[in-house]
């Protein structure tokens, strides 16, 4: 006799800052899961074993076996970023702004395209890939990880219930055309690599001229010491002057000693404004334009209300200087954070955070 196969029962999990919510479609009411700072905060997981733990004691209590999942991303956990198709000028250049103002080192992110607009979806992978793995350590299957501002069909404002569960339930396909991990499976931003000695012309043509002077020097010294029976004649060789190109910002810290006025001022920075502070980037830029960086630009980050100052900046800035930035940024915001980046249109981007 064969043996009836019953099929997965499926449910719908949202994530949230701080809980993973549970709909399940055999009408079972929806479960919550409360997830403390201490595992997870600010979206990004502080203790990863702690959060495995609190999953699988939350799913092996509540008896979820046998069951197929749609995750939906709700915009507590994404980051997002709205580009008109018919009045942008350079979706390229407000694409790449967008993801390096993205404070979280790893991260995947999906263009969506909708009727008038490009919207650019970010998310921190490790929240919702250590979800995935624990469900799949329980025997648990992923069917899609869906933000739900890519869904046509939801707007922001419409309430998460199972009036919305059941019209989601029905659009599973959809899901998975919708799906965070389908068609931009790689697209982890990570900045273009430049070639080194493209990228440090000026510094290759400074030490070749250095080499010839010392060449020179060294040409003169010879003549001037090597003994000989005839009388000794004194050889003198005027070195020509040398117009070295001005420092670009991009000189390594073993050639900077310390941070010179004339050197601040050929740094370029932007300030964005990631909190609600008003005049928070206004404030910034004061603090540098007081240690001498003249070209600041200000405005406000596509990323809101974070709580971290992060500043990113070249790779090649001399780490006097960067101490000297995040002293300056530090007055006005909780102490920050920085991380390096070969690819910018600026020296150094600052997106502000709470207040200090």
């Amino acid at each position: 006799m064969k043996l009836l196969q019953l099929k997965p029962k499926l449910a719908a999990v949202f994530l949230y800052r701080q809980k993973v919510e549970f709909y399940f479609k055999n009408g079972k009411q929806p479960i919550t899961l409360t997830i403390p700072e201490s595992a997870l905060s600010d979206l990004e997981v502080k203790n990863k074993k702690e959060l495995e733990e609190l999953i699988k004691a939350f799913i092996t209590d509540n008896k979820i076996v046998e069951t197929e999942f749609v995750l939906l991303l709700t915009d507590e956990v994404s980051l997002l970023k709205d580009i008109s198709i018919e009045t942008s000028t350079d979706f390229s250049k407000e694409k790449s702004e967008f993801l390096e103002s993205v404070p979280f080192e790893y991260f995947r992110y999906r263009t969506y395209q909708f009727p008038k607009l490009s919207r650019i979806i970010a998310v921190n992978r490790d929240f919702y890939e250590t979800l995935i793995a624990i469900f799949e350590q329980l025997g648990l299957s992923i069917l899609s990880v869906s933000p739900l501002s890519a869904l046509s069909f939801w707007a922001t404002g419409i309430a998460v219930d199972s009036k919305l569960v059941r019209v989601i339930f029905k659009k599973v396909v959809l899901l998975k055309q919708n799906d965070l991990l389908f068609e931009e499976k790689a697209s982890t931003f990570r900045p273009q690599q430049e070639n080194f000695w493209v990228k440090n012309k000026r510094l290759v043509g400074m030490l070749g001229v250095f080499g010839l002077l010392l060449a020179l020097l060294g040409v003169v010294l010879v003549a001037q010491f090597k003994p000989t029976a005839q009388k000794v004649v004194t050889v003198t060789a005027e070195i020509p002057a040398v117009q070295l190109p001005p420092p670009s910002g991009k000189l390594p810290a073993t050639l900077v000693a310390s941070p010179s006025a004339e050197f601040l001022a050929t740094l370029s920075a932007q300030v964005l404004n990631g909190s609600h502070v008003a005049g928070q980037a206004d404030a910034v830029k004061k603090q540098l334009l007081d240690i001498g960086v003249k070209n600041v630009e200000t405005g406000n980050s596509a990323v809101t209300n974070t709580n971290r100052t992060l500043v990113i900046y070249q790779k090649s800035l001399p780490q006097t200087v960067l101490e000297k930035i995040l002293e300056a940024v530090g007055k006005v915001t909780a102490k920050p954070s920085a991380q390096q980046t070969d690819s910018a249109s600026f020296d150094i981007v600052i997106t502000t955070g709470s207040a200090k």
